[in-house]
């Protein structure tokens, strides 16, 4: 299908420029590329999706527009802006010194503004926003323990829920939560983000904290190839400033829960650092 969608746009193979779990991405012109929507995903969570990016409000940082959205023989595409800047995680493979303390810098307080994309109406539901089927609860605690028990009956994982529920605070407002907030997802140039990208499945309404959280863990050496010892240590030191270290401690716990639905591949890298955090893996 993603033949038939490319000659559709005159396009071959060649103008690939990347892919995730849900979509891969090609590039049109200087202005647009294509997002196709890997085979098997439901396009409800595309529609899903392109209704998100659609409430996201004007920000100093750019988010994917959608130009057009359709569906041919059940796969979902959309046609969007091409923002500007590379990947953080590519550009961290070449930035030293001042400089790339100042783009990690700029990565954490980018992640302070993601809670104010959208604004939320009062009473709206906790829960994910980007997904065919999503778990939606009225408190946030609720959506908190049906959120991580899909993801850990994955692999059956057992952990003591209570206690880490118990040490986090349910906000009163509801805030987007970007869940993969990482140097794969923003882009960059220089030492200054660019756009943030790949709100969807990973998107929910929840408690804003979590989203300088998820920054800070995404520079985990183990997790994010291209980050460094040091790297993660400014961004401990950066965090610590803005969330107290009982927070922080649950919210990663929480986190390991929430992301060990990826061992349906159990050498990710980021499975094997949910193992150590819940304390089912030593090492």
């Amino acid at each position: 299908m993603s033949d038939a969608l490319l000659s559709r746009f005159g396009m071959t193979e060649s103008a690939f420029l990347g892919g995730g779990v849900e979509a891969d991405v090609f590039l049109i012109d200087k202005q647009s590329v294509l997002r196709i929507e890997k085979p098997g995903r439901d396009p409800k969570a595309a529609q899903h999706r392109v209704d998100l990016l659609s409430k996201l409000t004007n920000a100093q940082f750019s988010v994917p527009k959608v130009r057009e959205f359709d569906v041919l023989e059940g796969v979902a595409f959309t046609v969007e802006d091409r923002l500007e800047g590379e990947p953080m995680s590519q550009t961290l493979k070449t930035l030293h010194g001042g400089a790339r303390q100042d783009l990690i810098l700029d990565y954490l307080d980018v992640s302070l503004q993601v809670g104010d994309l959208m604004t939320v109406s009062s009473g709206a539901e906790f829960g994910e926003l980007g997904t065919a089927v999503p778990i939606r609860r009225k408190r946030f605690h609720d959506f908190l323990r049906a959120r991580a028990e899909a993801s850990l009956a994955v692999k059956s994982l057992d952990v003591d829920l209570d206690s880490i529920l118990s040490q986090v605070e349910s906000p009163e407002n509801a805030a987007l939560v970007h869940l993969d907030y990482c140097p794969s997802n923003v882009l960059c140039e220089g030492n200054r983000i660019t756009a943030v990208l790949d709100f969807g499945g990973t998107s929910i309404l929840g408690a804003d904290m979590f989203n300088p959280v998820v920054a800070k863990l995404f520079l985990t050496p183990a997790i994010t190839p291209q980050a460094t010892p040091s790297d993660l240590n400014l961004a401990s030191e950066w965090l610590t400033s803005h969330t107290p270290q009982d927070v922080q401690d649950a919210v990663t716990e929480w986190l390991a829960c929430y992301w060990s639905f990826c061992g349906t591949n159990e050498a990710l890298p980021l499975y094997q650092w949910c193992l150590r955090t819940l304390g089912l893996r030593g090492g």
